[in-house]
């Protein structure tokens, strides 16, 4: 898997995917009872970011039953998140034996990329000479833009959100993104929202989707993750080493997506949301919208004007 994110400032920049992004991480704990592991290699959270009456807290004073839910899925996340991860065998293996991870790459690193020896590789970069290379990258992130290129479909159909994943996304979004918090000085200081919270978000949603990929084929469970990508996925090394090595540990897991459950009114908004954003036809119905709200706000100004006037 190829991944090319671009951006058009000077200053280094990568787009994460969970599956990297999570696997590319060591957290490390010794005593559980007392900390809870950040994703960040020799880096302990002290338990005062997370006090053990987040559940508790999390509650309003009168809950409805979206808003317990909502307590609810943020301490199951957070109880997965402090497992210890070396007994569960992460992280995984994915930047060894020919695959990189570059951070920011210049024009001098092209070469490097497509050397026979180089497998796969995520970089990062702003020179717009990347994009423009045929068979340079599978996936494309335009971060300023905020758009996933996938060319290939059956790569598309690989890596294809499943309802499960969309509230996953929209929890991440909903708590991350907070209007009211204007002060840039903050920002990512916090636990709830900051780095280390999403960090042990994407941690929670790893385990569970190795748990889950242990299930016999045809387990109802694997549809939460998407069959196609579980398929695909236990095929590559990273995964063959993890399940060749100890995580005794992650059996205690429930096999499923942590944001399983029924469907609802909420999840349909989700999907066509999802649809509209991603598909080409949906950009340019959303971009049509957007530019005839503007003619008729253009229009409504100038009759407003000369009616006035008259």
């Amino acid at each position: 898997m190829i991944f090319l994110s671009l951006t058009s400032s000077t200053q280094p920049s990568i787009e994460n995917k969970c599956e990297v992004n999570v696997s590319n991480i060591s957290p490390e704990a010794e005593d559980n009872d007392h900390s809870i592991v950040s994703q960040k290699s020799n880096e302990v959270v002290d338990e005062d970011l997370v006090p053990n009456n987040t559940f508790v807290s999390n509650i309003p004073k009168d809950p409805s039953i979206d808003s317990l839910d909502e307590a609810a899925v943020q301490y199951n996340m957070i109880s997965i998140a402090q497992m210890n991860s070396e007994d569960c065998g992460v992280p995984m293996s994915i930047f060894d034996n020919g695959n990189l991870c570059q951070p920011y790459s210049c024009l001098s690193y092209m070469d490097i990329l497509t050397d026979p020896n180089v497998r796969g590789y995520v970089i990062g970069a702003s020179n717009i000479l990347f994009k423009q290379k045929k068979n340079l990258a599978d996936v494309i992130v335009e971060i300023d833009e905020g758009k996933v290129e996938i060319e290939n479909i059956e790569l598309k159909r690989h890596l294809h959100l499943t309802t499960e994943d969309l509230r996953f996304a929209d929890y991440l979004v909903r708590h991350v993104v907070q209007p009211e918090k204007e002060d840039v000085f903050l920002d990512g200081v916090g636990w709830e929202g900051g780095d280390e919270w999403i960090r042990a978000q994407f941690k929670a949603y790893l385990l569970s989707l190795l748990r889950t990929s242990l299930l016999s084929e045809g387990a109802p469970e694997l549809n939460h993750f998407n069959p196609s990508f579980i398929s695909a996925w236990q095929q590559t090394k990273n995964y063959q080493i993890w399940l060749n090595q100890e995580h005794q540990a992650i059996m205690a897991l429930e096999p499923c997506h942590p944001f399983a459950g029924q469907l609802s009114v909420a999840d349909m908004r989700l999907r066509i949301s999802h649809t509209m954003q991603s598909s080409r036809s949906g950009r340019k119905l959303n971009q049509a919208v957007q530019n005839t709200s503007r003619a008729v706000a253009s229009t409504g100004k100038v009759v407003g004007g000369a009616i006035s006037q008259a």
